[in-house]
């Protein structure tokens, strides 16, 4: 912390597992920020890659890094809580150990919390990075409060590693979800939504890295995963206050993330619980079961013409 014996205005929250050449410098971006006030609580949650002697020399070295070291891995849902019961800061950040921030993320974030006491979370856009650091594309979405807030109707609009929640009011709705391994963050979101006001700030204050490092979608995983977003974004559609479209919207979502489940069931060979899949979908969501099974006929059909017209 920035003086001995008070309390740093924000806690950013790291957790570790094998993140590898990635981990220094997500950690230097913190260390170069132009808010100084902060404090570093990362959890190394079973890391055999090395991060474990990184994180030692980092800690030893800058005395606002409290570093937590666990033997073995208890999960990511589990050790952001733990890094959210140690956080002592009224603010509460979040950047994932292979992310970067932007050194002006945590003024900008604390600048506007600070004017707009009503928020309860402010995220911002942000750019997808591959492993060496190149730009891929960009993360946008609206920054009209309204707009924004019609977003968690049918989507995620939150990246993790840009956001800044207040501590007090995320431990009163009981942190990240225990019950998600994949969409914690989205959990959370949806609960801080039910209590208070989301916004974006529209500048790139993160870099989101894409690499092969990222979870895996094999398919037992991939089931769980939609399983999660399915129960999540239901929840996040009983919300009051959406526009129509934003309902539309959001049983649309609903109606694609069964079809991907029934696709990953397939793949499992659970025939019977994929056609059930199908069935919701359709009667939940039939204008846009018949558009997109319009749009894969008409591909295929585009597809079979070109292949007999080369021939």
């Amino acid at each position: 912390m920035l003086f001995p014996g008070l309390m740093p205005r924000v806690s950013v929250l790291m957790t570790i597992y094998n993140p590898g050449r990635f981990l220094a410098p997500a950690i230097d971006s913190l260390l170069v920020q132009t808010f100084a006030d902060f404090e570093l609580v990362a959890i190394e949650n079973g890391s055999r890659d090395g991060s474990k002697e990184i994180m030692r020399e980092y800690a030893r070295k800058d005395a606002r890094i409290r570093f937590v070291d666990l033997p073995e891995n208890i999960g990511r849902t589990s050790a952001l809580n733990m890094a959210l019961q140690n956080a002592q800061g009224e603010l509460v950040a979040v950047l994932d150990a292979d992310d970067i921030a932007s050194r002006e993320r945590l003024a900008r974030e604390v600048a506007f919390l600070d004017s707009h006491p009503d928020v309860v979370l402010v995220a911002s856009h942000a750019r997808s990075i591959d492993d060496q650091g190149a730009v891929e594309g960009r993360l946008e979405f609206p920054c009209d409060p309204a707009e924004l807030f019609d977003c968690l109707a049918f989507s995620n609009p939150i990246a993790h590693s840009s956001v800044m929640y207040r501590r007090e009011k995320a431990v009163t709705v009981g942190g990240y979800p225990a019950r998600y391994v994949f969409a914690q963050d989205f959990g959370l979101w949806i609960a801080l939504a039910k209590i208070g006001k989301i916004a974006m700030i529209p500048e790139s204050l993160a870099d989101i890295r894409n690499h092969g490092g990222r979870m895996t979608q094999a398919a037992e995983l991939a089931v769980k995963r939609l399983r999660e977003l399915l129960e999540l974004s239901k929840s996040a559609l009983a919300l009051p206050g959406y526009s129509a479209r934003a309902r539309r919207l959001g049983r649309w979502n609903l109606a694609s993330g069964r079809v991907h489940l029934a696709w990953q069931l397939f793949k499992l060979r659970q025939p019977l619980a994929a056609l059930s899949e199908v069935a919701i979908a359709f009667f939940s969501a039939p204008i846009y079961c018949l558009r997109k099974a319009c749009g894969v006929m008409s591909r295929r059909l585009a597809s079979r013409a070109i292949s007999g017209s080369s021939i």
